[in-house]
C-alpha cells in the first residue's frame, strides 16, 4: 500500500527589505527556520544600487553556510522592479528577470513545473537558522533595497518561518 503524504497549503507571504550596506562580502539574514520547510524566495529590486555583484541566497546556522543558489548575479544598476528568484538547482546562480525592456523567463523544458524552484531547509538541531543573501559591494551604502519574499509549508508538525 502507497502512501501519499500531505501537502500542506504555502504560508505567507513574509517580507524583508533589507538596505545592502557594508563593503566587500557582506549578508543580511532574511528568514529564521525553525525544523524542516519547504520555501520559495524571490526578491525585488525596489531601490537600484551600484557595485553590486556576486548575490546568492544560504543557509546560516552561525557556524557554517549551505549554498541554495550559487554565488554570481550582478544587480549593479539595475532598475527598480527587476526581479530574481531561484529556478534552479543549488549549483545554478538566481534567475534574473530585468524589466528595463520587459522580459519573459520560461521552465528549461517543456515538462517543468513551473519556473520557481522550491527548496527544503532543516534547521540545525538547537542553533537558530537563517536564509539569507550573500552579496558583495564597493560601496557603503551601495543604497540597494531588494524586497525578499518567503513562501513556506511545513514539512512536520511545530516547523516554522518567521522574516529575521
Amino acid at each position: 500500500m502507497s502512501h501519499t503524504p500531505d501537502v500542506q497549503p504555502w504560508n505567507g507571504p513574509l517580507t524583508k527589505s533589507p538596505t545592502l550596506s557594508g563593503t566587500g562580502a557582506q549578508s543580511d539574514h532574511l528568514f529564521t527556520v525553525t525544523g524542516a520547510c519547504e520555501c520559495v524566495v524571490r526578491g525585488r529590486v525596489t531601490n537600484s544600487g551600484t557595485n553590486l555583484t556576486a548575490l546568492k541566497l544560504e543557509t546560516d546556522d552561525g557556524t557554517a553556510q549551505v549554498d541554495i543558489t550559487l554565488n554570481g548575479v550582478t544587480l549593479s544598476g539595475l532598475a527598480a522592479g527587476t526581479a530574481v528568484f531561484r529556478n534552479g538547482l543549488a549549483a545554478s546562480t538566481l534567475a534574473l528577470s530585468d524589466n528595463a525592456a520587459g522580459d519573459v523567463i520560461e521552465g528549461a523544458d517543456a515538462g517543468q513545473n513551473g519556473i520557481e524552484t522550491s527548496f527544503i531547509v532543516n534547521a540545525k538541531d538547537s542553533v537558530t537558522t537563517y536564509i539569507q543573501a550573500t552579496y558583495s559591494t564597493t560601496d557603503n551604502p551601495c543604497a540597494a533595497v531588494i524586497e525578499w519574499t518567503c513562501y513556506w509549508r511545513p514539512m512536520f508538525s511545530g516547523s516554522t518561518v518567521v522574516a529575521s
